[in-house]
């Protein structure tokens, strides 16, 4: 008797070790924290982050998987630009508990040794922007039109701070030209040299 008694509470321990087996490995491996640019300095200095104002107040941290992340962001974070950062769940152990399909992070902060990945997210509205701008081409027709085509340090030191590589000029307008003269000198090597005509103009242009 005494052994079926342990042969069932065996199969039962079996049986229920399974099912939270099951349940843990069907969520995502790697879960993500989205975080305001002061947080994401706050987190680098300190080396630890303890949560937002929102999880300080909920009591623990709220976190995502990755097919949450775009619900996330529309929804909490239109119109910040914020760093999205990636950890292990196993990194977490028992504090990382999965309520209602979402990870949430008790008892103990988030450590930047953990960190796998970090991207920058930027809302499209912010990515595009007006810039005043300088330059100069080879002729008073198409001076804003070529000066357009030389990196424009404004336009691409801006994307560059939004984490962008690059920008494409989507519009261009108060386009005004100023011309030297319409004569070309005789340069020492030989040949002319033409004066440049000078531009100033406004441009919209977009991060990519």
């Amino acid at each position: 008797m005494l052994i079926i008694k342990k042969s069932i509470t065996l199969i039962a321990f079996i049986f229920l070790s399974n099912i939270v087996y099951a349940q843990n490995f069907k969520h995502d491996t790697e879960v993500f924290k989205i975080l305001k640019i002061s947080e994401w300095k706050q987190f680098k200095k300190e080396k630890r982050f303890y949560g937002s104002e929102d999880d300080l107040i909920d009591g623990f941290i709220h976190l995502s998987t990755k097919d949450q992340l775009s619900r996330v962001l529309i929804k909490y974070f239109t119109n910040e630009i914020v760093y999205i950062v990636k950890f292990k769940t196993n990194s977490f152990g028992k504090n990382l508990k999965w309520e209602n399909d979402y990870p949430h992070l008790y008892n103990r902060p988030l450590r930047t040794r953990e960190i796998i990945g970090v991207d920058k997210s930027v809302p499209p509205h912010r990515a595009i922007f007006w810039v005043k701008a300088l330059g100069s081409g080879v002729s008073q027709r198409n001076a804003c039109k070529d000066a357009n085509n030389k990196t424009v340090y404004k336009a691409d030191s801006k994307c560059r701070d939004l984490g962008f590589t690059d920008y494409k000029v989507i519009k261009i307008k108060n386009c005004k030209t100023t011309y030297d003269g319409d004569d070309c000198d005789e340069s020492d090597g030989g040949g002319y040299s033409c004066p440049d005509a000078f531009a100033k103009f406004s441009m919209k242009v977009k991060c990519i």
